[in-house]
């Protein structure tokens, strides 16, 4: 499966409950209409556990969206109609949007809390951390290590600010439940300044995941 992901800014003018109802029904609704998609989760984040994701692109949201092949994932841009809905939609919530292609392990696991880790650092060397780090950490059911296709083009929105550094790697560690995500949070964010002389620029966050395809 292709598999691309997607960081959200959030517009400032809205409230983030405002934003978190309007991306969940009135653009899940334009999105679930594209041609080609197989799959689509919403990453809500909950907490940003480093001060820097929060800086010149504040993170809001990750939209995961998976397909059958190229072909399947090109079928949307070539749907002017929808395309537009959801391009004009977009600047109704949206500040910022950068998406890329992801390579890894990248099948739909079961909805869960998350903890992405992001930076722009060998995907290798990243993703040996993430395993070091799932196994101090309980609750964890899944790691997914994750790199950016560099083969395939950056799709950043016109209007929108794009992302800046873009990540070359990123994990999520995939967990059982709201509790065991938190307590697993509130343990990075302290332990984060000692993992950035090793992984520099590494940006933290924990999400929610709502599956809606």
């Amino acid at each position: 499966m292709l598999h691309r992901i997607t960081f959200l800014q959030r517009l400032p003018a809205l409230k983030p409950e405002a934003f978190y109802r309007h991306w969940s029904t009135d653009h899940a609704e334009i999105v679930q209409r594209m041609p080609g998609l197989a799959r689509y989760a919403q990453n809500h984040v909950v907490e940003v556990l480093t001060m820097e994701a929060n800086a010149a692109f504040p993170i809001a949201g990750i939209v995961e969206t998976w397909y059958e092949s190229p072909d399947a994932a090109n079928l949307a841009s070539s749907a002017p109609v929808a395309f537009a809905a959801l391009l004009k939609d977009e600047l109704h919530f949206l500040a910022g949007s950068t998406s890329f292609q992801a390579r890894g392990e990248n099948q739909p696991a079961d909805p869960a809390w998350k903890l992405w880790g992001y930076a722009e650092v060998n995907p290798e060397r990243l993703s040996a951390a993430a395993r070091g780090l799932a196994k101090g950490l309980e609750g964890v059911f899944q790691v997914r290590n994750l790199a950016r296709d560099t083969s395939a083009p950056l799709l950043v929105r016109p209007g929108l600010q794009a992302m800046h550094p873009k990540p070359r790697a990123l994990f999520a560690l995939l967990f059982d439940g709201e509790t065991a995500a938190r307590r697993a949070a509130k343990t990075l964010a302290q332990d984060a300044r000692g993992l950035r002389p090793s992984l520099p620029g590494l940006q933290l966050l924990l999400t929610r995941e709502h599956r809606l395809r």
